[in-house]
This record gives structure tokens, sequence and C-alpha cells, in this order.
């Protein structure tokens, strides 16, 4: 079997490739193509908190557009994302990217708690790992400026 690896704050995060995106221009990217502060939120369509959140993340993502990426990590297939995007109401015209069909990042990062933000600086150190709450305007521009 696959060892599981469990990155940490403080680790360099090794560039993968980010592969099966939905609502993105491209199908997959290398991590270290992304020019920009990253974050990455740990989702699932049957988390209540989790749908909530996107609309919140969507505005964070178009605010700051210049200086942050924010892709959404779900273990369920393509399918099932583009399904969730269409039917669901909450999440009408969003254009966040949804990785689907994951396994690598779950298993790159121990978490318990759906939703799960792991914040990954332009420098591809990991620099924090936090709950939904600490999504805020002004984390998002102290993240942004390297702090």
């Amino acid at each position: 079997g696959q060892n599981k690896v469990s990155l940490k704050v403080g680790d360099t995060i090794p560039n993968m490739l980010l592969s099966n995106i939905v609502n993105y221009q491209e199908d997959s990217v290398w991590l270290y193509d992304i020019n920009k502060p990253i974050i990455l939120d740990f989702f699932a369509t049957y988390c209540g908190t989790c749908i909530q959140l996107l609309p919140h993340l969507n505005k964070i993502r178009d605010d700051n557009s210049d200086s942050l990426s924010v892709f959404i990590i779900a273990g369920e297939l393509p399918g099932v994302i583009n399904k969730f995007l269409n039917i669901n109401p909450n999440v009408k015209g969003l254009t966040l990217p949804f990785i689907s069909n994951d396994t690598i990042l779950n298993n790159s990062f121990s978490h318990r708690n759906l939703p799960h933000e792991v914040w990954i600086g332009k420098d591809h150190v990991i620099k924090a790992i936090t709950g939904y709450r600490y999504v805020t305007q002004e984390n998002i521009k102290k993240f942004s400026k390297g702090r």
C-alpha cells in the first residue's frame, strides 16, 4: 500500500499534478506553475458548512484574483461535482475550481474536520493549516504579502 505522508506548516509542498479539475481553464495544472499563494479548501458535497463557505471563498478569490488562487479539494468524482454545481442553488454561478477525485492531497494533509484550509505561499511552503473561520479578508491580505 501507499504510505500516507502528512505535510505540516513549514514543509515545502512537492510539485504535484493537480488533475480532474472541474470549473477551470484546464483539466490539470502543475502546482508550481501557479505563481500565486494558494488556499486549498478540503470539501465534500455532503458537508453543509463546506457548501455555505463556497460563496465566501469565491468572493475572496475574486477580490484578490491578482494575488491569490483558491482550489476546492474533493474526493468525489468529476460527475458528482458537476451535478452538484448544476443543481445546488447555493453555488449557482460560482467559478471556483474543484479538484475532484482527489486522494493525493487528502493523504498529504491529515485532517478530521471539513472544511479545512491549507495555505501555501508563493514559495511553495505551507504557511498555515486552519479552519474556515480564518479565511478573512484581513488574513488574506497578510498572506498575499508573505506574512
